[in-house]
């Protein structure tokens, strides 16, 4: 039976390529999240570093602290043994997503009320108030 045969190595390949594809959409996520935390963490590591608090933002603890930040960047950055083993580990995107949400939502809501006016940044305004709605519902589908 070729058609069953055909079938067969067409549903080990298709299930091999969507594992990568899933891979690698789980990959990007982490990274934006390891960026954002890095955003909202004090402490500038090199002088062309932006910071939220460059925006007077004054709560720069890390979003992730109860989720182990240096294990995301030893995943992500780093050809290590603890990285080789994090692959294996299951991880919850929301997990990391949430933390993140919540802390930018904070992030736009200082911009609203501390740090930009309302006359001068009119255009600017809309597109934080724009930000916060898609905000709003990433943390209501991640809840």
């Amino acid at each position: 039976h070729k058609y069953l045969s055909k079938h067969q190595q067409e549903k080990i390949e298709w299930d091999y390529h969507f594992k990568m594809f899933m891979v690698s959409a789980f990959h990007s996520s982490l990274l934006s999240v390891r960026k954002l935390n890095d955003f909202f963490t004090a402490g500038d590591k090199y002088p062309d570093d932006i910071k939220a608090d460059r925006y007077g933002f004054k709560k720069m603890k890390s979003p992730l602290s109860g989720i182990a930040p240096r294990e995301l960047d030893k995943y992500l950055a780093h050809m290590t043994l603890l990285g080789a083993d994090l692959r294996f580990k299951e991880w919850n995107i929301d997990d990391f997503a949430r933390p993140i949400y919540l802390r930018a939502l904070e992030f736009c809501e200082h911009l609203e009320r501390n740090f930009l006016n309302p006359k001068m940044d009119a255009e600017i305004l809309k597109q934080v108030a724009s930000f916060k709605c898609g905000l709003l519902s990433h943390i209501k589908r991640v809840t």
